[in-house]
């Protein structure tokens, strides 16, 4: 064989090879795209996801969630909201990324004291008319931050009973994301034992 049908069968050679290389990348990289943004919402979304799963019926009218991603208090705290609109914009721009719940908020109304004892302690005391309504328990240990327990009205949430979608439903599981700023009751406490 001459060194020249040698030169040009060495190139087409090494053009066969470079084709299965190109073409195997052709068919990768829309694969390895996805596969990276999904990973990448299954970060963003984990909480959201892990919470919306974790929704439970425990008895009549009452369902309990442990909360599982960050609701951003500080953020709602420094958001200077006064009104309950400023909330469900703040709700919804945080949690639902700008999408919106129909939340019942503005139909509620309670009225509050604290007084002090003679001993120096305080009291607190609240009235909340809110009549038959499914209820959620709340439970969530953000980090760097003080344990939340409270109790929702679903009802506030546009939730529940005959006030809207069930409370397991796609809907339902959802909209119990904006549950720790609507509590009715709760509190607030240091984990002095592990409490995930």
């Amino acid at each position: 064989m001459s060194e020249k049908s040698e030169k040009k069968s060495d190139k087409f050679t090494k053009k066969k090879r470079v084709w299965p290389k190109v073409i195997l990348w052709i068919f990768l990289t829309p694969v390895l795209l996805v596969l990276t943004t999904a990973t990448v919402l299954f970060v963003i979304l984990y909480g959201r996801i892990a919470t919306a799963a974790n929704v439970e019926q425990v008895g009549n009218n009452l369902y309990k969630v442990h909360y599982r991603q960050d609701y951003f208090l500080d953020k709602a705290l420094d958001a200077g909201i006064e009104t309950e609109q400023d909330l469900l914009d703040f709700i919804n721009q945080e949690t639902f990324f700008g999408y919106g719940i129909d939340a019942n908020i503005d139909k509620y109304a309670c009225s509050g004291f604290i007084s002090k004892t003679d001993g120096g302690k305080y009291l607190t005391g609240r009235s909340f008319g809110l009549g038959g309504t499914d209820k959620l328990a709340v439970y969530s240990t953000p980090k760097n931050a003080y344990a939340l327990l409270s109790m929702v009205s679903l009802d506030m949430l546009g939730i529940g009973g005959q006030y809207g979608p069930e409370a397991l439903s796609t809907y339902g599981r959802l909209a119990a994301l904006a549950a720790p700023y609507i509590p009715m009751d709760g509190l607030n406490f240091l984990c002095p034992w592990r409490c995930a």
